[in-house]
């Protein structure tokens, strides 16, 4: 009886010891040829702002000058004497005049000359209570436009009318000069500064050089 089940217990025997070998073989860490996956920390990236990009075609702010009337179809002066000269007084329109500063003018324009200046034409519109409303306008040589620059004191460049042209300040009011080949104008307006009005005026001036 005991040499019959000898043999069972030797099979009961090899079963248990190759579930062990196999469990130990298959255990984590046991197997040398397994790839063992390290966790890998991706670094944070911070996020970039935004920036948006402006279309071609958008709108651009509104210049200065831009914010005057339209003024294009207003005629310059004419020669109505026919003597190749117009007179400085009546080089701007009025209602150029009108425009640029807001206000009828008060009384007629006067004439003077000016050794510094040249020959020149004053606009009286009037005053209220915080101001005077005034301008004045002259036909100037090219020595004339140099002195002033020379003697100006914090002379501003301008490159978008005449030959060469700079603001000065003058005694009164911010000047505006302009030279054109040999001759020059000047436009002043006060006692508020307007260089966009001054810069409307300069050009019916030039077109009136005589």
């Amino acid at each position: 009886m005991k040499t019959r089940q000898l043999p069972l217990l030797l099979v009961v025997l090899s079963l248990v010891l190759s579930s062990l070998a196999c469990g130990l073989f298959s255990a984590p860490g046991t197997n040398p040829t397994e790839e063992v996956e390290i966790p890998f920390d991706e670094p944070t990236r911070e996020p970039q702002p935004i920036v948006e990009e402006t279309p071609a075609d958008a709108s651009q702010p509104e210049q200065p000058s831009s914010l005057l009337p339209d003024l294009t179809g207003m005629m310059p002066a004419v020669d109505i004497n026919g003597n190749g000269t117009i007179d400085i007084c009546e080089a701007v329109p009025s209602e150029v005049w009108e425009m640029v500063m807001a206000r009828p003018q008060a009384g007629e324009p006067t004439p003077f000359e000016d050794p510094s200046l040249g020959d020149g034409c004053a606009f009286d519109f009037g005053s209220d209570s915080s101001a005077a409303y005034f301008s004045y306008v002259t036909f100037a040589s090219e020595d004339q436009f140099n002195d002033a620059l020379a003697s100006a004191v914090n002379a501003e460049p301008v490159t978008t009318v005449g030959d060469s042209a700079f603001l000065n300040y003058g005694p009164d009011a911010r000047q505006l000069w302009v030279r054109a080949g040999e001759k020059a104008v000047m436009v002043a307006i006060g006692d508020q500064e307007n260089v966009e009005g001054m810069m409307v005026v300069a050009p019916f001036l030039l077109l009136a050089l005589p």
